[in-house]
């Protein structure tokens, strides 16, 4: 899609030979089921839990394919649930006709 601002749904590649710092937001040591030892960093456990990035892009993919599709699903449904109603009443109304039908052919 040409034109269209799209957000970067990846974090750069990190430099060559630099590390990432330990400790607050760095990554959890391996084997460490994603939270740190030293208490001071952060938790992420939850986002493993989550279903992480690889959800949180498929989430975002979802949702720019739903705008730009140009379906509502809030107006389809409304539509569904009045076209229920219809055929409902609809049903009825054929059932009454039929039932006068007989009745009027039991009595003649």
């Amino acid at each position: 899609m040409r034109g269209v601002d799209r957000p970067a749904l990846l974090a750069p590649p990190p430099r060559a030979g630099a590390t990432p710092p330990r400790g607050r937001g760095g990554p959890p040591p391996f084997g460490g089921g994603g939270r740190t030892t030293d208490g001071g960093g952060v938790d992420t456990g939850g986002a493993q839990r989550d279903g992480g990035p690889a959800e949180q892009v498929r989430a975002s993919l979802e949702a720019q394919h739903a705008n730009v599709s140009g379906v509502s699903i809030d107006e389809e449904t409304i539509n569904l649930i009045s076209f229920q109603q219809q055929y409902q009443a609809a049903a009825r109304l054929i059932s009454t006709v039929d039932e006068l039908t007989q009745i009027l052919i039991s009595l003649v």
